[in-house]
């Protein structure tokens, strides 16, 4: 496959979608899609900029292994540990200063038991400061077209610059992942255990997934990417600032096998459904309303569901969602912030 098609493909999403069974779910973001075809299953909040954790350490593995595919950096290269790299706070491998380990152990911890301590390290090895190697990161994710994602160190742990990303600009980045590297994937994402210390990632744990990457902070709340492969087809699910560790693994296991069961039905090879990711801004924003009637706001996305006001003829509104018949939107009532559905046929897109 050429870069140009591999760029085609990571820059997809579906507006007209069929979403999953999505019932229950409480976090504030995810997106599901089909790794091969691009077909996005499910989505909510894609553009939402977001806390996500240690799903920062993606792009330090990312920006590790672009080092290694390079030949600047081996793996068998030894890494001696920093007196920065000792202090990092939080998950830890327990690295003691001017101490060595290869960069290859650095990276299986680094994923699989999430350590802060290697995200500083490898970030030393490859650009000699950690604020450098942030540089190099930040320059991957514009290359990736990961718009609304800025990093501010290789770990993800709270910093009071503003460090954000969202589940559409995730799924761009850990897609590329599996693509560019499938031999790393398998033998650094896909690891149960590390020193005899399992991988925080329960759906791997248990081998109904095989990768990616967990995170939590209290405000970026519990996140997980996890992808499944069944027979010739892969799904990647991205879910962020979920209440609990339970609740968040539970929620994406239900994400990939509803997903699945809409793959078996074989609604991936409807192409009119396919949309490009790059377009989904345009698909939400500010829109005007086109109809001299007006339109009604529902409570859900069916002309059967409950009235919640109207809009008259001109008037603007935010749209904040959007599947193939309807869009979410955003409006203001009695000095309160609400949430409805909009017939998309009765709105035009204004910026």
């Amino acid at each position: 496959m050429n870069t140009k098609s591999i760029i085609y493909i990571l820059f997809f999403i579906l507006l007209y979608s069929y979403k999953v069974e999505a019932q229950g779910i409480q976090a504030k973001a995810y997106l599901v899609f089909d790794y091969k075809t691009g077909i996005v299953l499910s989505y909510k909040n894609p553009n939402k900029k977001l806390k996500i954790a240690s799903i920062t350490k993606l792009m330090t593995a990312y920006t590790v292994l672009k080092a290694i595919r390079e030949k600047r950096l081996k793996y068998t290269d030894k890494v001696r540990i920093s007196l920065q790299a000792d202090k990092t706070g939080g998950s830890s491998l327990g690295l003691r200063q001017n101490t060595s380990i290869t960069v290859k152990r650095l990276l299986q911890g680094l994923i699989v038991r999430s350590g802060n301590d290697a995200a500083v390290a490898l970030a030393e090895k490859v650009a000699k400061t950690e604020s450098k190697f942030v540089k190099k990161m930040n320059a991957y994710a514009r290359q990736l077209g990961m718009k609304n994602s800025l990093f501010v160190n290789s770990s993800g742990l709270p910093s009071r610059k503003k460090q954000y990303s969202t589940v559409r600009d995730v799924g761009l980045l850990a897609q590329r992942i599996v693509s560019e590297f499938p031999k790393a994937y398998r033998n650094i994402f896909s690891l149960r255990s590390y020193n005899k210390q399992h991988n925080r990632n329960k759906l791997v744990l248990d081998g109904y997934a095989d990768g990616l990457k967990t995170g939590y902070t209290r405000k970026a709340g519990f996140c997980l990417v996890a992808s499944r492969k069944e027979k010739n087809t892969r799904l990647i699910t991205i879910l962020l600032g979920s209440k609990t560790t339970k609740k968040r693994n539970t929620d994406v296991r239900s994400l990939l096998k509803s997903g699945f069961k809409h793959v078996k039905k074989r609604l991936l090879k409807n192409k009119n459904l396919s949309f490009n990711l790059i377009n989904l801004n345009k698909a939400l924003g500010r829109y005007q309303v086109i109809s001299e009637n007006g339109v009604y706001i529902r409570q859900q996305a069916t002309t059967k569901s409950k009235r919640l006001g109207s809009l008259l003829d001109g008037q603007k509104i935010t749209v904040i969602d959007s599947t193939n018949q309807w869009k979410k939107v955003q409006y203001r009532t009695q000095g309160k912030n609400k949430q409805g559905y909009v017939f998309s046929r009765y709105l035009k897109k204004i910026n």
